[in-house]
């Protein structure tokens, strides 16, 4: 559910408690520590202090649900008091990562054939961009300081940081789905809808639903993935007429061999979207497994997150809870 969180206070350096001894130079105006795995930067001229943690080392577990914010709130404030000497510090959030890991499996390639799909879904999406093609993920950045999307082997992921065997080994398999909700996009809402940065307000089931589920909706689609011989067979009988069934095949073939953001530049944007949408109503995500792969289908990869989600990290009854908040 949570990965990184970045929290803000403003604190007077007289107020710290042993600040010079505990705290390194860093910059004339920057100090940096690292402390029971949580990295401290205090800027003086702003007299900001910038607490960056990560859930899963601060709670110790690998599967963080919506029953463990109190406890994450009890420890990183210990943390905060051994440091500062304040309690209570009034804290500001400035980043959360949403995750869901899927588990995949790693032996016969499914890492590698999803990747393979990913890369054929848009290139960029949201004001976010792709930067670089790598082999077992996809990262969509964005230069407003709002959103980042990562996918990504995590197993890998942990072998290039240089963790131990032990480490890396209990994520093979996992293939995570991630999106970073950075500064931008959190003083937004305060600005625009009222929501308060308290990180009460980001560790919830309406905001990860909000911001996760239905803000990526849009990347991936509601179909799900099939083979492309497959995906034309449903095209054609379908109830459409023929006319519509050629150019919806077509649109299916060029997605399959180009990707969508290449296939977009033959269309008008309005008709790129007509066909999008015809393809979903039958079930079909306009972005197709080859043909020479082995399976007929892959389900929808937000949708089997959500399932996830329901299933590990919140309670199922309160799923469809009514959301408020607006993206």
């Amino acid at each position: 559910m949570i990965d990184s969180i970045t929290l803000i206070a403003y604190v007077l350096v007289q107020e710290f408690f042993n600040f010079s001894i505990k705290f390194d130079r860093h910059s004339k105006y920057e100090y940096h520590l690292v402390y029971k795995g949580v990295t401290f930067n205090y800027y003086i001229g702003s007299q900001r202090l910038v607490i960056k943690t990560n859930a899963h080392r601060i709670l110790q577990k690998g599967c963080i649900t919506l029953q463990n914010l109190e406890n994450y709130k009890e420890i990183v404030s210990s943390i905060i008091f051994e440091i500062t000497g304040i309690r209570n510090l009034s804290l500001q959030l400035s980043r959360i990562d949403y995750c869901v890991d899927l588990i995949l499996d790693y032996e016969n390639g499914q890492i590698e054939d999803t990747v393979e799909l990913l890369h054929k879904h848009a290139e960029s999406y949201r004001h976010m961009k792709i930067e670089n093609i790598y082999d077992s993920s996809i990262y969509l950045k964005t230069k407003r300081g709002n959103y980042n999307l990562n996918c990504y082997d995590k197993y890998k992921e942990m072998l290039e940081k240089g963790n131990s065997y032990e480490e890396c080994e209990q994520y093979k398999g996992v293939f995570r789905l991630e999106l970073q909700i950075k500064k931008g996009k959190i003083k937004r809402q305060l600005k625009n809808n009222g929501v308060t940065r308290e990180l009460d307000n980001y560790w919830s089931i309406s905001s990860m639903e909000e911001y996760f589920f239905k803000f990526l909706r849009g990347f991936f689609y509601t179909g799900n993935y099939y083979r492309l011989d497959v995906a034309l067979e449903k095209v054609e009988s379908s109830s459409y007429t023929e006319i519509m069934k050629h150019k919806l095949c077509l649109f299916l073939k060029r997605v399959n061999e180009k990707g969508i953001t290449e296939t977009k530049k033959w269309y008008s944007y309005s008709t790129a979207k007509n066909y999008i949408e015809l393809l979903e109503k039958m079930g079909v995500n306009p972005v197709t497994i080859a043909n020479d792969k082995d399976y007929k289908e892959m389900r929808n990869l937000l949708d089997r997150a959500k399932e996830e989600a329901e299933k590990m990290y919140f309670n199922s009854s309160k799923w469809n809870m009514k959301v408020t908040q607006n993206v």
